[in-house]
């Protein structure tokens, strides 16, 4: 059954900012992970991430954010995840596009659990097909921890690299050795990347609050 849409708002809801990674797709990349998502995944590493309306969220203006971002000059990538990125595709859309105005040759990953089909079939908010056509790769599909092989930019195998462009062909998304990136923010531990699979249970016993994010 299709969910209903979600309304679009003039700001973007962010639950974290990278300004700079390399863990994330090749180069220097700056990585957003918007907050709320519809899938309720088992086994979601961000469940705090998952609701729609969070204090936990930080609003700013799409063209703040791609303004803050690129003002790194060695900024040469983006990564977008969540959250659910197509849930604020309208946002999205003009923060990527005014990034493209200050570099022109940023390239665009973005994460989403749904599939690309269902996605130009029943795009769960306006402008997801305008948003598309910004992105070079798209990584879908939801996240099944029994199919995660510890291998790629993918969280588990069923999801797709899929090139929108041929920008980032050049590049081993699909099965290169995963890496993470810890880092302190506000008093909590957030960690960038995708972790192999006995990362976290290193870190189970840890009582202090962490944020943990897979993508």
């Amino acid at each position: 059954m299709q969910k209903k849409a979600i309304s679009q708002k003039p700001f973007l809801a962010v639950a974290a900012i990278l300004p700079m990674t390399q863990v994330l797709g090749p180069g220097n990349r700056a990585v957003v992970w918007l907050q709320g998502c519809l899938q309720n995944c088992p086994h979601c590493i961000a469940p705090e991430w998952r609701e729609l309306d969070s204090r936990r969220a930080h609003e700013i203006s799409p063209i703040e954010l791609a303004h803050r971002l690129l003002a790194n000059r060695s900024v040469d990538g983006l990564t977008i995840s969540g959250g659910e990125p197509m849930l604020q595709a309208e946002a999205l859309y003009l923060f990527i596009r005014q990034a493209k105005r200050i570099n022109p040759e940023i390239n665009v990953i973005c994460y989403s659990g749904y599939s690309f089909e269902y996605l130009c079939q029943f795009p769960p908010s306006s402008g997801v097909s305008r948003l598309m056509t910004e992105l070079d790769v798209l990584i879908d599909g939801p996240y099944i921890h029994t199919l995660d092989n510890g291998v790629g930019l993918r969280g588990s195998s069923n999801q797709r690299v899929i090139h929108l462009t041929n920008r980032l062909l050049h590049a081993n998304l699909e099965d290169a050795p995963r890496q993470v990136e810890f880092v302190i923010q506000d008093g909590a531990v957030l960690m960038a990347g995708i972790p192999p699979r006995d990362v976290l249970e290193v870190f189970a016993g840890i009582e202090s609050e962490v944020v943990y994010e897979r993508a």
